[in-house]
């Protein structure tokens, strides 16, 4: 019986992904370094965000609302960076994200896509996609998993956002900015979007 022994380049791998994996700070600071190719200015709150984004993976928090100024880059690590670690820690996850237009969803959802396409985040976790699922709206990897964009007045019936019966995480609804901010003084616009 001949005993198969990782090589160095797959030891060196797994000593890189295992920590970016367990702590999704680690995560945020490497896509900055790695693959964004710019510096993060840690702030206390980023580090506040990561362990509420960890909370929800490890399924702590089920309900959550984040209600921060503009430009503290919740957009980015809560919507970005979160959806793509869950991703690289389970490929099967179902996402839908939701934002007042249309062209923020797609961005979001094209943000996602071109960080999991990225070479060096497929060194670490080589997540393929469906080939027909090119679209920013919606596309699915091979593993089964799916992200679906839209505005929040858009349709979102038949789209999964987790997996019934899953014993562990398995994507969310995230609701980034549903709410153009002229529209946040119009009692009518608010609680139509609430209610939805």
């Amino acid at each position: 019986m001949e005993l198969s022994l990782p090589s160095l380049e797959e030891i060196e791998l797994e000593l890189l992904r295992r920590p970016l994996e367990d702590d999704f700070y680690n995560f945020v600071i490497w896509v900055f370094d790695t693959i964004y190719k710019r510096p993060f200015k840690v702030n206390w709150h980023h580090r506040t965000l990561c362990n509420i984004c960890m909370d929800i993976y490890n399924g702590d928090l089920l309900h959550t609302i984040i209600n921060i100024p503009p430009r503290y880059t919740k957009t980015e690590i809560v919507v970005k960076l979160f959806t793509a670690w869950s991703f690289a820690k389970n490929p099967t996850c179902e996402f839908i994200n939701l934002a007042y237009s249309d062209e923020l969803a797609l961005a979001n959802s094209s943000a996602v896509r071109e960080i999991l396409l990225h070479e060096e985040f497929q060194k670490l976790w080589p997540i393929q996609f469906k080939k027909d699922s090119q679209a920013k709206k919606k596309w699915k990897t091979q593993d089964g998993g799916e992200m679906s964009a839209t505005a929040t007045g858009g349709s979102v019936t038949g789209f999964g956002a987790g997996k019934l019966g899953s014993t562990k995480f398995s994507g969310a609804l995230i609701v980034d900015d549903p709410l153009k901010p002229e529209d946040g003084n119009s009692d009518t616009i608010r609680n139509s979007i609430n209610n939805r």
